[in-house]
């Protein structure tokens, strides 16, 4: 009965985000976004930028960045979604509006959202009292509500996508020293291939 009752409240919510007003600017606006976030691909320029700073927080962010994005992946992407085969919701709901290109894969849960909300979890750990935290807070959000938006995912999707999101970067941050000996230990192979 309740989870009847939670998967009304999903289609609910999903309908009232996917059918705020669409139209030319918008959609292309959500694509924009959608192709930005895809796989974490705005993030990772800007993480690689930071591993190459003389900054030991930026280093920081950087490194236990690439391990919460790839930790987020994997456990939204390669494992839930094939656990819980879930179609998305512009595949089996009749009214919703799917902006393209839509995705072909299984819906639950959101790696986006997930990989977006893992950014910002992580620079409130490393930088707890700076202001780009919230920056990507917002953007995080942005991502989420396009989700839903365009039409790929449900609200519960994108929410689960968020936690499993900011748990990653939680536990990459806490055991960071692992971490940054995996970090350390894989340089010391692949280092001197640079170096010719």
């Amino acid at each position: 009965m309740i989870l009847a009752r939670l998967a009304d409240l999903d289609t609910k919510v999903f309908y009232w985000i996917n059918h705020l007003p669409h139209g030319q600017v918008f959609d292309w606006a959500t694509r924009i976004l959608h192709c930005a976030t895809y796989a974490g691909i705005i993030y990772y320029p800007f993480l690689i930028g930071f591993w190459l700073t003389h900054n030991y927080n930026y280093q920081l962010l950087a490194k236990l960045g690439l391990f919460s994005g790839v930790l987020t992946y994997i456990i939204t992407d390669l494992v839930i979604k094939n656990l819980t085969a879930r179609p998305r919701p512009y595949k089996v709901l009749g009214r919703a509006i799917c902006v393209r290109p839509a995705p072909g894969d299984y819906s639950f849960p959101s790696v986006q959202a997930g990989t977006a909300f893992a950014v910002a979890t992580l620079y409130f750990l490393i930088f707890p009292e700076g202001s780009g935290g919230y920056l990507l807070l917002l953007f995080g959000i942005a991502v989420l509500l396009n989700r839903v938006y365009m039409g790929h995912h449900y609200p519960s999707e994108v929410f689960v996508g968020a936690v499993i999101g900011c748990a990653c970067s939680i536990f990459v941050f806490e055991y960071q020293q692992i971490f940054l000996k995996i970090i350390s230990s894989s340089w010391q192979v692949i280092g001197p291939l640079f170096a010719r």
